[in-house]
């Protein structure tokens, strides 16, 4: 019996699986081809690269940030090439990474290791995470470091 609940199991896991890999790449490329996007997506990513500096910038994110801003600014977004508020959250997006908040307080992420807040410092400094050398990295000593301090640290 508890051989057959185990195999029912590993049976939804490996149907769950199956089902997710088959619609997820579809429902994104859905969003990101839709037909509001591709008729402003031209113009947004010009007004972007004149707001940000940079000359080329990832179509695919542009897309992405473009269907969020149609999505949570349905009345502001269509006019972004005039209106200078968006384009202030448009400089923002593409800093943070992020889309919003909105007034119903709504984000949307859409990047992280490209947001372009990590760029200035991207030669020195890796992409922070919570963990740069894996699990309980900070449970050794630093590299370098051979014995452990005789005085208490305190902050």
């Amino acid at each position: 019996m508890n051989r057959a609940d185990l195999s029912r199991r590993r049976f939804i896991y490996a149907g769950g699986l199956i089902l997710s890999t088959a619609l997820l790449p579809p429902l994104a490329s859905a969003q990101t081809n839709s037909p509001a996007i591709e008729q402003h997506l031209d113009a947004f990513l010009q007004l972007s690269q004149k707001l940000t500096g940079y000359d080329t910038l990832n179509r695919e994110l542009g897309a992405r940030y473009l269907g969020a801003f149609l999505e949570l600014f349905p009345d502001e977004a269509p006019n972004f090439a005039h209106d200078q508020g968006i384009q202030k959250k448009i400089l923002h997006s593409w800093y943070t990474g992020t889309v919003g908040p909105n007034e119903a307080g709504q984000v949307r992420v859409i990047a992280y290791k490209d947001a372009f807040m990590y760029r200035p410092t991207a030669d020195g400094l890796p992409t922070p995470t919570y963990c740069f050398r894996g699990e309980l990295w900070f449970k050794a000593l630093p590299p370098g470091i051979t014995k452990e301090p005789d005085f208490p640290i305190t902050f």
